[in-house]
């Protein structure tokens, strides 16, 4: 695992310890909770809370090794939220914190309705337009062309699932989607996925978080 990896996780670790601290808005799970964590990272101490069963899912082999070397015991899979290794009703809690912009929206949002139990709750977070925005007129400042033309793209696919209800990756590295998120934009994605009871929690600044229910 290359250094900055591994401290990328274990700050992501230290920071969770932090009551309260803004970077790691994390949910509580119901007791005796079957969650699956959609983007789970290296994870920390006490993330499962009192879940009766805590199921990691991450794109990064990294993510598996750091969780792996501190806690053998955990269960985590590589793969991406847009295609779940799990039976339909298997879980009664989803969550995807700050990695639903890096997925096909609508597919993530059909697998985490199939994967939930009848009454099973999605808790998910993703970067709002400001985000993204202030991460353009940066790039514009230092004139950084590859990271302006990436953010418009960003931009130009938030907009996409905001109006049209879809994404599409970036044109010039097809392995790359990601997008910014809107209230509208999630809770009607999450309405054609079969959600129920859709609310928005407040949250931090530039991150939007959203609740639901499969009835």
């Amino acid at each position: 695992m290359q250094p900055s990896k591994r401290q990328y996780f274990e700050e992501e670790a230290r920071l969770a310890a932090l009551p309260g601290h803004p970077r790691h808005i994390n949910p509580e799970f119901p007791r005796g909770a079957r969650v699956v964590s959609i983007g789970c990272g290296g994870g920390w101490s006490g993330e499962a809370g009192q879940a009766a069963r805590f199921v990691g899912v991450d794109i990064d082999e990294d993510a598996r090794e750091f969780r792996l070397e501190r806690n053998p015991s955990d269960e985590i899979h590589i793969g991406s939220g847009d295609d779940l290794p799990f039976k339909d009703g298997e879980f009664t809690f989803y969550m995807a914190r700050v990695s639903i912009m890096y997925m096909d929206v609508n597919r993530a949002m059909a697998e985490a309705f199939r994967v939930l139990a009848p009454g099973g709750q999605v808790w998910i977070t993703g970067h709002d337009f400001d985000h993204v925005w202030s991460h353009w007129t940066e790039s514009v400042r230092r004139v950084q062309l590859k990271d302006i033309v990436f953010r418009s793209y960003v931009l130009l696919n938030g907009w996409a699932f905001h109006l049209l209800g879809s994404t599409f990756r970036f044109p010039l590295k097809r392995s790359r989607l990601e997008s910014f998120q809107t209230q509208g934009g999630l809770r009607r994605g999450l309405e054609r996925a079969g959600f129920v009871d859709i609310q928005f929690p407040v949250a931090e600044q530039q991150i939007l978080l959203v609740t639901a229910k499969k009835p």
